[in-house]
């Protein structure tokens, strides 16, 4: 028997194709929800309005945050008698949320929920979801397309989580047309440099999902990958091995960087902390 969810309240962004599942399943479970429309780096500081109020006048008890650190918020809810559970599987600078107490890399956030709510793949059908998406898109945000591959997923059924993953893109995003374009010209104009693939773009239009989306059509996503995005606002590293993610957090650990995909990714927003490293500042700390 499923658990009661009827005093948890869900606070979760709708900014990638497994908030969006989590929000999915949530309405259908009936849970209070607080939406949150920010983009990618959501944070509770950043959350518009009173979170305390919104969250206080939903009547739960319990509040679940998805992907949206804020350490001194969760503390305020806790002391005014929330009982707080983070679902998380990130890096923020030095708050990391990538490990369990036991130590162990967490699964994805989606697996997380689904496991705290016991929703089964019995659920999903009979709420008209296809459960190989589910559990894809679940994998594919911890492990990216190999840990599909890993799981057995046959290519049709690697397609239709892509498929997936870009309707909830285009949903989300109004320039997500736009997006495709500009990462195509950026890969059109690609380097190597060593063993990366460096992919740079000036247009004002992230292209960071649409290249590495675009590198599994390539057949080439599990090459390390350097994305200039912005025109240097943003600078990712993908596909490499935990050890050069550690170096890279520790480098650049004043510009507040993030890991993700299960702790073989990196990044950094020069432009939200005020930072401005550059490529080269990258590929110098790059094996």
């Amino acid at each position: 028997m499923r658990r009661d969810l009827s005093f948890i309240t869900l606070v979760c962004p709708d900014n990638d194709a497994e908030s969006r599942l989590i929000l999915l399943l949530a309405y259908r479970l009936g849970m209070r929800v607080i939406r949150s429309g920010q983009g990618m780096g959501a944070t509770l500081e950043r959350e518009r309005g009173d979170i305390h109020a919104l969250i206080n006048a939903t009547g739960g008890t319990e509040v679940w945050i998805v992907e949206m650190p804020g350490v001194e918020i969760e503390r305020r809810l806790s002391s005014l008698g929330f009982e707080v559970v983070v679902i998380d599987h990130h890096m923020y600078g030095p708050l990391d949320r990538s490990r369990g107490g036991d130590g162990k890399l967490l699964p994805s956030s989606l697996e997380q929920f689904m496991t705290l709510t016991g929703v089964t793949a019995d659920d999903l059908v009979g709420w008209g979801f296809d459960p190989v998406v589910v559990r894809g898109i679940a994998i594919m945000d911890a492990q990216f397309v190999q840990g599909l591959r890993e799981e057995g997923f046959t290519l049709p059924e690697i397609h239709r989580v892509l498929d997936f993953r870009r309707e909830c893109a285009r949903a989300g995003f109004p320039d997500f047309d736009k997006a495709e374009a500009a990462a195509r010209d950026a890969w059109a104009d690609h380097k190597i440099v060593g063993d990366y693939i460096v992919v740079a773009s000036t247009s004002e239009v992230p292209i960071r999902g649409a290249v590495a989306t675009l590198t599994i059509y390539m057949n080439c996503d599990t090459q390390p990958l350097v994305i200039v995005d912005k025109g240097g606002a943003e600078i990712f590293v993908q596909n490499v091995a935990p050890a050069v993610v550690v170096r890279l957090m520790a480098t650049f650990a004043d510009a507040k960087p993030f890991t993700f995909g299960n702790g073989r990714c990196w990044g950094l927003n020069n432009r939200k902390v005020g930072t401005r490293y550059t490529l080269n500042d990258i590929l110098t700390v790059l094996p």
